[in-house]
């Protein structure tokens, strides 16, 4: 038997906006594309899985850019390193 299927309330959806820019930052939760070799960050180890997928990504797009990420103590340390 199929489930019946949820209408979308009027507060679930926004209107339609017009002229709102697409943002070129899309990633900027993580500082990758700002970074320097030699520079580094930190994040909390609950957002490791996250950052695991966005070096993935940030990879295909800028192959010759490289990062290793180790553990430091309750945080995550990200380098730039190529």
């Amino acid at each position: 038997m199929r489930a019946a299927r949820k209408r979308a309330s009027r507060g679930e959806i926004s209107e339609i906006d017009k002229g709102v820019p697409i943002p070129t930052d899309w990633n900027s939760r993580y500082p990758l594309d700002r970074m320097d070799v030699g520079d580094s960050f930190t994040i909390a180890q609950s957002l490791g899985s996250s950052l695991r997928q966005v070096l993935h990504k940030f990879k295909q797009r800028s192959p010759d850019i490289a990062f290793v990420r180790r553990p430091e103590g309750q945080r995550i340390r990200i380098w730039r390193i190529k």
